[in-house]
């Protein structure tokens, strides 16, 4: 991956890499992006990866635990340029860049294969950013 592209196209081609890796296994219901602090390499302080779990409940707060699917490149590095130094600056940055691959026409049908897409960090609470509706038959 270029590393002298903007983060969000970094993020973007990865994405679109992760979501067409083979076949995704029909037992993967929804998608958790998860933020954590890898081993310190220079200029980065976050990584984000993404898993498919087999389930979604949103009253479960585990519900993400149960780890169906990952893609063959499963954590990409966020640059410090991109994340800023805190952890919540890094969470609302990535929120707003999840919420802008949901509503693009190419990468927002890929995500909403499943029942939900979720974020947080690995050790905290998941905040899930888009749900299928609920039908009648639900």
């Amino acid at each position: 991956m270029n590393k002298h592209m903007p983060f969000e196209e970094q993020f973007h081609t990865w994405l679109r890499h992760a979501m067409s890796d083979g076949a995704m296994p029909p037992e993967v219901k929804a998608y958790a992006f998860n933020l954590l602090e890898p081993a310190a390499a220079h200029g980065v302080k976050f990584a984000v990866e993404l898993v498919g779990t087999a389930g979604f409940d949103e009253d479960d707060p585990d519900w993400a635990c149960d780890e169906a699917w990952s893609p063959r490149q499963r954590q990409l590095d966020i640059p410090e340029a991109f994340s800023g130094p805190g952890w919540e600056a890094c969470l609302a940055r990535m929120d707003a860049l999840l919420r802008t691959c949901l509503a693009s026409p190419k990468l927002g049908p890929l995500l909403q294969r499943g029942d939900a897409v979720a974020l947080g960090f690995v050790d905290g609470e998941l905040s899930v950013l888009w749900q299928r509706p609920r039908t009648e038959s639900d």
